[in-house]
């Protein structure tokens, strides 16, 4: 996807690594119903990179999943931003 391949553009294989790990651990969180854990994980990946934004669009389900209306509409502010 567009999203994938912008992530390979911005992110330094080591930096990569990482922020899939978290976003990985995030869709896992998400999957088990753990909102606040994936709300963490998917900060802590778009922190890591603010420009990736496959790391903003699990932000916004993360913060929906754990209530955070506002989180949420920030962060696809922040996408559309990106796109």
């Amino acid at each position: 996807t567009v999203a994938e391949s912008m992530t390979l553009l911005i992110l330094p294989q080591r930096a990569r690594w990482v922020f899939q790990a978290y976003l990985g651990r995030a869709r896992a969180s998400l999957l088990l119903g753990d909102g606040s854990a994936a709300l963490r994980d998917a900060q802590s990946a778009t922190r890591l990179c603010c420009r990736a934004p496959d790391g903003w669009e699990v932000l916004v389900e993360a913060a929906e999943a754990s209530g955070d209306e506002a989180g949420a509409a920030a962060a696809r502010r922040e996408l559309l931003l990106l796109r």
